[in-house]
């Protein structure tokens, strides 16, 4: 469990505190938090993802969701064009990308 100063809840410390979580726990991609209803919007929740529960279900707190790879700062997404098309089928793609040492 790891825990988050009340005077320290901006957003660069949850996100520092969220990168040290994964950095505590490698093999795991997510992080599940659980907040009661009423609790108030934490900077920290910018990263993550509110899970809608399932109809009929019991649960009370509200239940947020973060990858991994919502911690990302800097990267880069592009449209595909025609001429990648081959090489995607053939599976080179990555030598074929600007810059593709910076694709995770």
């Amino acid at each position: 469990m790891l825990c988050c100063d009340p005077e320290s809840q901006q957003k660069a410390a949850s996100v520092a505190l969220l990168a040290a979580a994964f950095d505590a726990f490698p093999d795991k991609d997510y992080c599940l938090l659980t907040l009661p209803p009423d609790s108030p919007e934490l900077p920290l929740l910018a990263t993550f993802t509110r899970l809608v529960p399932p109809p009929g279900s019991s649960l009370v707190e509200v239940l947020y969701l973060c990858h991994r790879f919502a911690l990302l700062q800097d990267f880069q997404v592009s449209t595909c064009c025609l001429c990648l098309i081959f090489h995607i089928k053939q599976g080179d793609i990555m030598s074929h990308v600007i810059s593709h040492q910076h694709l995770v």
